[in-house]
Parts: C-alpha cells; sequence; structure tokens
C-alpha cells in the first residue's frame, strides 16, 4: 500500500489546482458547465487519483486481480462510499453539495456519471471535449475526498461539526475548502479527529 503522505501530496496539488482555476472561472453553479483544457487536464488527473486510491483500498480485498468499474462499484457500495455527502464550502452563493457515488445507491454496476465523462474525453476528447467540464472535475474530486477519507489518509475534525434536521451532520477538514455529510452513525464520522 502507498504511504498515505503520498496520497495526500496528490491530493494537495488537485486542491491546489482547483483553486488557481478558480481564480479564473469563479465558483458557481452557472460555471458548472464550464470546459477548458485546464479542466480536461485536472478531470484526467483527479480520476487517475480516484483509479490509484479506490485500488489501494481494495488491494488487501482482491490482491492480484485486474480490478475494473463493476468492482470498484461493489466494492464501494458495500463500504458505504454512497452514503456522505461532499460539501464545497467556498461555492458561490452558498455551498455545493456534490455525491459522486450516489449511481451506487441504485445500481452498483453503474459507473458514476462523472467517471464516464472521463472515460468519453480520454478517449475522444475532439468530440467530447464538453465533457471536461467542472462539474466533472469537482465530482471526481469529491471522490477522491471521500475516498481518502475511507482510507483515513484525511480526517473531518469534530471540533467543527455542526448537527442537522434528521440525524444529519456536517463536518469540516481544517486544510480544506470542504465538508463530508451525512448521519451520525456513518463510517465517516467514527473517523473524525478531534
Amino acid at each position: 500500500m502507498e504511504d498515505k503522505s503520498d496520497n495526500l501530496e496528490s491530493f494537495n496539488l488537485l486542491i491546489s489546482d482547483v483553486k488557481v482555476l478558480f481564480q479564473f472561472v469563479h465558483p458557481c453553479n452557472s460555471n458548472l458547465h464550464t470546459y477548458s483544457h485546464r479542466c480536461y487536464e485536472l478531470l484526467l488527473r483527479s480520476c487517475t487519483e480516484f483509479e490509484s486510491l479506490i485500488k489501494q483500498l481494495m488491494t488487501s480485498e482482491k490482491p492480484n486481480k485486474r480490478l475494473t468499474m463493476r468492482d470498484f462499484a461493489i466494492f464501494g457500495s458495500d463500504a458505504g462510499l454512497h452514503e456522505p455527502t461532499f460539501v464545497f464550502t467556498n461555492w458561490n452563493p452558498t455551498p455545493l453539495y456534490l455525491a459522486p457515488f450516489s449511481e451506487w445507491k441504485q445500481d452498483p454496476a453503474l459507473s458514476p456519471s462523472w467517471y464516464q465523462s472521463y472515460n468519453k474525453v480520454k478517449h475522444n476528447r475532439s468530440i467530447n471535449f464538453p465533457e471536461a467540464s467542472l462539474n466533472n472535475v469537482l465530482h471526481a474530486i469529491a471522490a477522491c475526498a471521500i475516498v481518502l477519507t475511507k482510507m483515513k489518509a484525511i480526517s473531518p475534525s469534530l471540533p467543527d461539526h455542526r448537527h442537522l434536521p434528521n440525524d444529519q451532520i456536517i463536518m469540516y477538514f481544517r486544510d480544506f475548502p470542504f465538508a463530508l455529510q451525512g448521519t451520525s452513525n456513518g463510517w465517516f464520522f467514527e473517523n473524525a479527529v478531534d
């Protein structure tokens, strides 16, 4: 298994590059469908990072098997990766809520739409360039953050959590512009640190 600091360094680079992108593309709903070569590059990087992270998480379960998205989905569904909602806290005018694994809740065999977009643009950018959208980039980064939290490479901070209606909790990360929201009995709540 890779060193957690290696994973964290790679993720920090992605977050840093998204912050630079936000200097040119304002983080608001009307820009979610914006696409560019920078978004294309970030989508490729964040999706390959996601693949690397989920493979690390799964290695102990299926050591020498060539893993597919179907394997990721079955594992992710069983591991509860679809449970938390990812919250971009620096979105305008209000936070942006993303559920990058919500399709797995309905059908574990289904690839998430952002991952399908990644494959489309990776294999034929000239036709599928609009798939390299800010929305897909943010979903891929949200997927990485959720997997990193599951791996305990990053942890939400308990002192910053707030209770919401219906047993929902939102937990912030000290060093990142995002939070996770879900029920208080969710696995990510157990990963929180003081």
